[in-house]
């Protein structure tokens, strides 16, 4: 999820993150993990820690790439993400 930056500081972001915990824990969900780049103005204003995520600096973000198989939609380049 990415919130448009004409929605941010509206309580956009806070209140999407507050949805997903509260459906995660209906289903019995014990955790979440966000995936988010160091780069972007979420991380650098530390928005997620300040709504109670923490930061595991012991874990690793890998990617691998995979070809498209016939038919199937294209890969997403994670910059062109609106």
């Amino acid at each position: 999820m990415k919130v448009r930056t004409a929605a941010r500081q509206s309580g956009v972001g806070a209140a999407l993150l507050d949805a997903a915990r509260a459906k995660t824990q209906q289903r019995g969900c014990l955790r979440l993990i966000l995936l988010n780049g160091r780069e972007p103005n979420a991380y650098r204003n530390r928005f997620h820690q300040s709504a109670g995520w923490q930061e595991r600096t012991s874990m690793a973000d890998s990617v691998h790439h995979l070809e498209a198989v016939a038919g199937s939609q294209p890969p997403v380049d994670e910059e062109s993400v609106p």
